[in-house]
């Protein structure tokens, strides 16, 4: 390829920085939202491997009758799966009870500054004063 086809190839590719998420990341809000969807998928991917890591410690307790040292391990991959549940859960629990919006990582709206009105009529303003000695 030619240097100007790659350029026009590289000019018609965009890559999309969004994670699954409800949140928008464009606009105002692009990295609160961001943020959120980050913490979003982090949490239904962390939740997914406490899932496999439950799922592991199963086969490894029930594959392991008759050795203690295998059924001890799989009890142990379920009890630190749970855990790592158990944390995600209050993580989330603690944040919606300190304030449901936390997560909504937007500014908030100021109000506009509106020029003053000249409406025409007045005098000039504040001459006088001759204040001598």
């Amino acid at each position: 390829m030619t240097p100007l086809a790659n350029k026009a190839l590289a000019a018609m590719i965009q890559i999309n920085t969004n994670l699954p998420g409800k949140g928008a990341t464009t606009g105002q809000n692009a990295v609160g939202g961001f943020i959120q969807n980050f913490y979003t998928f982090a949490l239904l991917i962390s939740g997914i491997l406490a899932f496999g890591a439950i799922v592991w410690g199963g086969i490894r307790y029930a594959t392991g009758r008759g050795n203690s040292s295998s059924e001890s391990e799989g009890k142990s991959w379920i009890t630190n799966a749970l855990i790592g549940l158990l944390l995600l859960a209050g993580a989330w629990i603690i944040l919606q009870t300190i304030n449901p919006n936390i997560l909504n990582l937007t500014l908030p709206a100021l109000p506009g500054i509106q020029p003053a009105q000249n409406d025409g009529a007045g005098g000039g303003g504040g001459g006088g004063g001759g204040g001598g000695f």
